[in-house]
């Protein structure tokens, strides 16, 4: 039987060329998470979906098929567009990279497409990305059931001390270190009470959180590395050489 799914809200993680005129699109969708789509013609100059499937635009899709590969049948904006640009867009392709990584297809979450439209929304907006993007992860890793212990010890339960040094260990949690250089993952317990309010008040905390973060994200992918990570260091470090250069001529 042909399944058939109509007006779903919808982010574009990734395309890519299917044929010479098609695309197969990477989907984020609302109710039924994230799914692979064909859209056909869509290469095509006076295709109805040109202009439509690029990332980061609220859209309301259609599709129809039988197996794990359906058919766009129909694609609209939704609301206000977001555009990215800058380092907002660097960090706006790092988020489709840790969704396509971390979500299984076909696994709906609901609160994680909200958390994900929200973060867009404030990457458009905001001055603060470190910021938004540290909310999300703590939002992912708990929503694909690897969230974090962020507001007691592991074994004994007994709540943090915001003064006491952390060995955050995966699985289980933090436990209080004496020694620092013998620590997997040294986090202060103010960090981690922080971070359990999606409060990253501070420096430290920043450098801290994000930190545990990464470490936590990379263990689920095995240590694979991020393009999206290569990417941001290699455009920054050339506007930083480009920088260096210039100052030198003045």
């Amino acid at each position: 039987m042909v399944k058939r799914v109509q007006q779903e809200a919808a982010f574009v993680l990734h395309r890519r060329p299917f044929s010479e005129s098609s695309l197969l699109v990477d989907l984020f969708s609302s109710s039924y998470g994230r799914l692979v789509v064909i859209a056909k013609g869509a290469r095509r100059l006076k295709s109805k979906h040109r202009g439509l499937l690029h990332p980061f635009s609220p859209l309301l899709v259609s599709w129809a098929g039988k197996g794990q590969l359906p058919t766009l049948t129909a694609a609209e904006i939704s609301g206000l567009t977001h555009p990215l640009a800058g380092e907002s867009l660097m960090c706006g392709f790092y988020l489709n990279e840790l969704v396509v990584r971390l979500l299984h297809r076909d696994d709906p979450h609901q609160a994680l497409f909200t958390a994900y439209r929200e973060t867009i929304e404030r990457l458009s907006t905001s001055d603060d990305n470190e910021l938004s993007l540290r909310r999300f992860e703590i939002t992912l890793l708990r929503e694909l059931g690897y969230g974090l212990v962020l507001d007691a010890e592991a074994g004994s339960g007994d709540p943090l001390d915001p003064d006491q040094l952390y060995d955050y260990i995966p699985g289980h949690g933090p436990r209080v270190i004496s020694d620092p250089e013998k620590g997997t993952i040294v986090v202060h317990g103010a960090t981690l009470l922080a971070m359990d309010k999606a409060d990253f008040f501070d420096s430290k905390t920043m450098i801290e959180g994000k930190r545990l973060l990464r470490e936590m994200i990379d263990r689920h992918l095995e240590g694979r590395p991020f393009h999206s990570r290569r990417l941001f260091h290699d455009v920054y470090r050339k506007n930083d050489r480009k920088a260096a250069t210039k100052g030198e001529r003045s």
